[in-house]
């Protein structure tokens, strides 16, 4: 009986033993420390720019139909136009907004201003500006065709430019954030993002914000779709060369309260462009009862040595001739012409019937005659009650 008792109470002994064994290795393998794995680095601004830069630089001209559904809020307008776009690097772009037979809008640049005249709009002008020495804007942030050329995925990045961008994890899964800081010509801050898709590494969303914690955005641009175009100047060993642009994007500026929703149709890639269509197209509309409106002289800004409009010599115009002719002048010979106080005032002038005296009064006009201030009356007392009210007079 005793050894059968005996029996359950080893086998509980057995299991405590084994159970502490087991919570004793445990704790061993909780302290002990093991390198734990690296987060993948981040690559820079560079590396991930390298293709976008290749494929922005191989795009030379374009040409597209675009449809454009827009949102003016300025004005309460809203609708669709179709459009036509030319562009040529470096600054000749060009992009005009019509709905039915009319002209509604035009954008446009060449290299040495740019515009944008809006039918309807508030400021019932065509909007110009000049570029400044260095070929940029002086202007801050706001409706420009670079703007539009950027959106596109033109726009070559720079080096120097891409050294202080920031990157850092992307606002959804697969995309990355470029961030940089911009300071603009008027001294003011501007913050850009441009978010990557981390597997193409192609732009899905450019923002720029004001440096206000990032509570004003001022402009952006969302691109929807890609498409692959064939470059009509061949590739560089005389083979078929592709190039990718959105083919729908929309387009965002805060300010301006001014939303287009742009789809590229009949896009034509590095097509020749001759002389006679740069003339005629990359200039400043005319029209009429239209008036120009530069827009650094109405934000305030000092203009350049550019920004002025070429100088010109004028000349003034001639003083006209006098109506009154002068001879040399010379003395009257007129003796008494002087006149005592005591002496009766002239009625006329006191000059004699003398030759040198004729045509006097055609030039300074008649004399005006003049007589004497009358001599102050005195007054003075006499003794006596009775001469006291009689007063003598004496001159």
């Amino acid at each position: 009986m005793t050894p059968l008792r005996s029996t359950p109470l080893l086998l509980v002994a057995a299991l405590l033993i084994s159970l502490s064994g087991c919570r004793t290795a445990g704790v061993g393998d909780l302290t002990r420390r093991d390198p734990l794995p690296k987060r993948a680095e981040l690559p820079t601004a560079a590396e991930l720019l390298v293709e976008h830069n290749r494929n922005a630089e191989r795009v030379q001209s374009l040409q597209a139909k675009p449809s454009i559904n827009f949102a003016n809020r300025r004005i309460r307008l809203m609708g669709r136009a179709d459009g036509k776009l030319a562009l040529e690097r470096p600054r000749n772009f060009k992009l005009i907004m019509s709905a039915g037979l009319s002209d509604v809008a035009d954008i446009g640049s060449n290299d040495q201003e740019f515009w944008i005249w809006v039918k309807d709009s508030p400021d019932h002008a065509v909007l110009y500006c000049n570029y400044d020495e260095n070929g940029e804007s002086p202007l801050p942030v706001g409706i420009r065709p670079d703007w539009i050329v950027e959106a596109l995925g033109m726009r070559v990045i720079s080096e120097s430019e891409a050294a202080n961008i920031k990157v850092s994890a992307g606002p959804l899964p697969d995309t990355l954030l470029l961030t940089e800081r911009q300071r603009t010509r008027q001294g003011d801050t501007v913050i850009k993002e441009t978010v990557l898709w981390a597997s193409s590494r192609r732009v899905k969303e450019h923002r720029v914000y004001a440096a206000d914690a990032k509570k004003t955005l001022l402009t952006q641009a969302i691109v929807f779709e890609y498409k692959d175009y064939v470059s009509q100047a061949g590739g560089e060993d005389g083979g078929v060369e592709k190039v990718y642009l959105p083919s729908r994007f929309r387009l965002d500026w805060g300010p301006e309260k001014l939303a287009l929703d742009v789809s590229l149709n009949d896009v034509k890639v590095n097509v020749a462009f001759s002389q006679a269509f740069r003339e005629g197209q990359f200039v400043e509309p005319k029209i009429d009862g239209v008036a120009r409106v530069n827009m650094a002289e109405r934000a305030g800004v000092t203009a350049r040595a550019s920004d002025e409009q070429p100088t010109s010599v004028r000349e003034t115009m001639p003083a006209p001739p006098p109506n009154v002719r002068l001879s040399e002048p010379a003395p009257l010979d007129v003796e008494g012409s002087s006149r005592r106080p005591q002496d009766p005032a002239a009625l006329t002038a006191d000059l004699p019937p003398s030759p040198r005296a004729r045509g006097v009064e055609k030039v300074v006009g008649p004399q005006i005659p003049t007589v004497d201030e009358p001599q102050p009356v005195a007054v003075q007392a006499r003794r006596g009650w009775r001469n006291a009210l009689a007063p003598s007079v004496e001159r």
